[in-house]
């Protein structure tokens, strides 16, 4: 077994990560790869909301295990700006503490002006 950094911040086994290819890297495929010790990741650039939220409850029927979700962004979401933080603020702000619990534990591994999206992606998910 390979020790590395991305498997203990991820919890992972091993050090491999399925690329989120949109229809292709669907729920059955990323049960497989985090079942199997890896960091499974759901193609869902392309996935209207109820089929993305489908494809998230049959993943997390499959693992108790950490996945990803890939998300494409367009440029403008990916901005450096500090105006673009305060939506962040604001949602944070409006959250009771039920829903910021759910939020614990999960990473965006984004820019500022996308994590307020992301946010909200995520509580629909996860309700």
């Amino acid at each position: 077994m390979i020790q590395t950094a991305l498997t203990q911040i991820l919890g992972i086994v091993h050090p491999i990560c399925s690329a989120g290819m949109a229809r292709v890297a669907q729920a059955e495929l990323v049960v497989a790869v985090t079942n199997a010790g890896g960091m499974g990741c759901l193609g869902g650039a392309s996935f209207m909301p109820d089929t993305l939220r489908d494809q998230i409850e049959t993943i997390k029927k499959g693992t108790d295990k950490p996945y990803a979700v890939n998300l494409l962004l367009p440029d403008a979401l990916t901005t450096e700006d500090q105006q673009q933080w305060a939506p962040v603020r604001e949602l944070w702000d409006s959250l009771d503490d039920q829903e910021r619990t759910k939020l614990s534990g999960i990473e965006a591994l984004l820019t500022p002006g996308a994590v307020a999206d992301q946010v909200q992606i995520v509580l629909v998910g996860l309700r």
